[in-house]
């Protein structure tokens, strides 16, 4: 039996925050122009959802009908709890979060490009926004390119961080996700990943649009403050009709 194809458009945010310049923030008032761009392309999928959908065989329409957008953010800024999580929750809408475990609660000091540091969220935040229908997946222990160590190091990363979520959210196995810092995974990071994760995500222009070529190797639209609502939903358009 021929297992139909999953091609849910995932997209990627780290900062929602109008005191962090750079790339990897986008302005609060341009956020909300993304999220009418998002609901107008199909809607922001579940996360708990997806993921089931996803495991349990289930397949996503493609091309013709709008098959919403799931919304994820790197590195859990507690930031987001005072911009990007309210506009999410007024319009019904639930998101993925990737939470780097050594620095729950903690600020970003493993960010040494960053000039302005940044606080992350405590597992007390973590938890609450599990019990509002947000989804916590890990972004590793300490936010270092993965292909840069050895298979050892790499199970502490990935094993260690799985085991604090399971530890501090009572996340089941079933519901835990992966973002690869920087985007940087190999054969190795991917073969170790699949001992403790339902699914990896990449970022940039690496992975797979379909969920199901390589579970652990999932493209990303990763959003930056250049872009518009216009050229959001292109993206999302373009993502739907390969």
């Amino acid at each position: 039996m021929t297992v139909p194809a999953f091609q849910l458009p995932v997209i990627s945010y780290h900062h929602v925050d109008d005191a962090v310049d750079g790339m990897w923030s986008v302005p609060p008032a341009l956020f909300r122009e993304h999220l009418a761009a998002i609901a107008d392309t199909g809607g922001a999928a579940d996360p708990r959802a997806a993921l089931e959908s996803f495991r349990s065989g289930g397949s996503e329409p493609n091309g013709s009908e709008p098959i919403g957008t799931l919304i994820t953010f790197d590195d859990a800024y507690r930031s987001l709890l005072d911009t990007a999580i309210p506009e999410l929750e007024a319009r019904g809408m639930r998101c993925l979060i990737f939470a780097i475990t050594d620095y729950v609660g903690a600020w970003d000091s493993w960010n040494a490009r960053s000039h302005v540091r940044s606080a992350h969220m405590s597992w007390e935040e973590l938890e609450e926004l599990t019990e509002r229908g947000h989804l916590i997946g890990s972004h590793t222990r300490s936010h270092h390119a993965l292909v840069k160590f050895d298979r050892e190091r790499i199970k502490s990363e990935l094993h260690g961080s799985a085991e604090a979520l399971e530890l501090h959210l009572g996340l089941p196995a079933r519901d835990l996700s992966l973002a690869y810092p920087y985007g940087s995974f190999d054969d190795t990071v991917i073969g170790v990943a699949k001992k403790r994760y339902a699914c990896g995500f990449a970022s940039g222009n690496k992975g797979v649009r379909d969920w199901r070529a390589e579970p652990h190797a999932i493209h990303r639209i990763t959003a930056v403050p250049e872009w518009s609502a216009a050229e959001i939903a292109r993206r999302i358009e373009l993502w739907t009709s390969r």
